[in-house]
């Protein structure tokens, strides 16, 4: 493990001021923001936006620790997951082919591990989810039996599980919202769960493949997947699951019946923005990325149609803030800012030489907008359209409440490590 000494030392007396209340609270603490939550599944939240409601100052940007996954293991993978935070720790799973599954919590001041929990032999194993104070893991055995692992956060030790019918799943992280554990099968099934014991509330089909989540609000459940021969965009009750539309996507092509590779990103106006179709990665691994790039299509919830599609196709798991989509494609390569009101782009950034490609996941705060690309992690300043930070490591990308940035590193799979780099 190797770290900055005097950046560590500042992000422990942040983080332990937090804990303290020292000063008034979280709200007054240095490394935090007052509006500023934990990175608590796929793409931040339950809308699943990548919208981290802070500003930063590139210029205090420092690496202070990393971390890789442990050796030993002989599994092919030899990755790791994207990562969840919560209660002052960064969660990791390891990303595993049948092998040793284990999840892994550790410091965010230092990287230290704070514990250890063994899933044993594992056909697979996905990213994990936090909230309330547990974390949420999905595997399946090697005798095709999936569970989501409830484990308490603070301790380490075991709560529940949940099973969900599949076969040879890989995972996005389950979607956790107003007391329920939202995830889909590769069965095609959509399940909510009780985040207090686990108990089943409801389980509707969906017709979508692995590698997805639901996404969520106070009144529905969102999942693209099939409604009958068509690919659609399911939305059903919160409370009940009953079905409440089927919105047809007349874009796509269909699915290639391994992996979905997306999930839906909720609007400011009652709308969805999904991607149409699946995606397939050649690899039976969570940490993969697809290879198709695809075009966004926003549904329009009151009218239960499509409003508009992209007029590009892209690879990057989509972010939103403030009316604007922030999207990366290739071929040519370039991040797009697209209205959210009619998928107009408004304005592009290019990829620089000798950068080649865009990857992974996209990340917008009040001020920047991050993207990996095949080389490096950019940031991307969201006023004068440029480049005003880099980091030459590419991967999977989160921030923590404590105003960490996390890269999962590897451009299309990861290469088993973390890294950790303070904002504030």
């Amino acid at each position: 493990m190797t770290q900055s000494t005097c950046a560590r030392t500042a992000l422990a007396t942040a983080l332990s001021l937090v804990v303290a209340g020292c000063g008034g609270g979280a709200s007054d603490a240095p490394g935090r923001d007052s509006a500023l939550s934990d990175w608590s599944t796929f793409q931040h939240d339950a809308a699943h936006t990548g919208f981290v409601d802070a500003e930063f100052d590139p210029a205090r940007f420092a690496e202070v620790w990393s971390w890789s996954r442990p050796v030993g293991d002989p599994e092919p993978i030899g990755g790791i997951n994207s990562v969840a935070t919560g209660a002052g720790k960064v969660f990791v799973a390891k990303d595993v082919y049948f092998g040793q599954g284990a999840l892994y919590a550790l410091d965010e001041a230092d990287g230290s591990l704070s514990w250890t929990y063994a899933l044993g032999p594992m056909a697979s194993v996905g990213p994990p989810a936090f909230s309330n104070g547990s974390v949420y893991v999905p595997s399946t055995d090697p005798a095709e039996n999936c569970v989501i692992w409830a484990v308490d956060a603070a301790s380490g030790s075991y709560r529940f599980k949940m099973p969900s019918t599949c076969q040879w799943s890989a995972f996005f992280a389950p979607t956790v919202r107003g007391g329920s554990v939202l995830h889909t099968s590769q069965a095609g099934a959509v399940s909510s769960y009780s985040s207090v014991d686990g108990a089943l509330h409801w389980s509707q089909p969906a017709g979508a493949y692995d590698q997805t989540t639901p996404a969520g609000d106070a009144r529905y459940v969102y999942q693209y997947g099939h409604s009958g021969n068509d690919a659609a965009l399911n939305v059903f009750d919160a409370k009940t699951g009953a079905s409440v539309a089927a919105i047809i996507d007349p874009f796509s092509s269909g699915f290639s019946g391994y992996s979905t590779f997306s999930a839906p990103m909720l609007g400011s106006s009652g709308n969805a923005i999904v991607f149409s179709g699946g995606g397939f990665s050649g690899r039976a691994a969570s940490s993969s990325e697809q290879f198709d790039s695809r075009v966004l299509v926003n549904y329009d919830m009151a009218r239960k149609t499509y409003a508009w599609r992209s007029a590009d196709a892209y690879l990057t798991h989509p972010a939103i803030a403030h009316g604007v989509i922030y999207a990366a494609r290739n071929g040519p390569a370039a991040l797009d800012a697209l209205s959210e009101a009619d998928g107009h782009v408004l304005w592009s950034w290019t990829l620089p030489a000798p950068d080649s490609s865009f990857h992974r996941n996209i990340v917008v705060t009040r001020n920047l907008v991050f993207v990996s690309t095949d080389a490096s992690v950019y940031a991307i300043d969201l006023t004068t359209h440029q480049p005003v930070w880099h980091y030459p490591r590419p991967g999977m990308l989160a921030i923590s409440a404590g105003s960490i940035l996390y890269i999962a590193t590897g451009a299309t799979i990861s290469d088993g490590n973390l890294v950790a780099i303070t904002l504030k």
